[in-house]
């Protein structure tokens, strides 16, 4: 495991120490996404206190993240279902062949 470092970023205008392994630009590009679905949320229903719209901005990007899990699970089993049908022709292709015939 990597040394943990402190990597500032900024979400809603407040400033956030986030302790991590990752590369600094990597945690401040998921802060700067994080921070731009928060604030639309935020500008869509501006009634909405911080702490709410942070509930929301949570159910989205988890909702994001199921949906891009549960797509990849599925062409997953579809490119093994794949390789499954065609070495399963290969192999028929292969019983078909006639073999050769020994000699005596």
């Amino acid at each position: 495991m990597g040394d943990y470092k402190k990597v500032p970023v900024k979400i809603n205008g407040r400033e956030y120490h986030i302790a991590c392994t990752e590369e600094e630009e990597y945690i401040q590009r998921v802060a700067y996404y994080i921070d731009r679905k928060l604030n639309q949320i935020m500008n869509s229903n501006p009634r909405l206190d911080a702490s709410m719209a942070a509930v929301l901005t949570s159910l989205n990007l988890a909702d994001q993240l199921f949906k891009a899990v549960a797509l990849i699970e599925e062409l997953e089993k579809k490119a093994g279902e794949k390789v499954e049908n065609e070495v399963v022709s290969e192999i028929e292709e292969f019983q078909k062949e006639e073999l050769p015939k020994e000699e005596e």
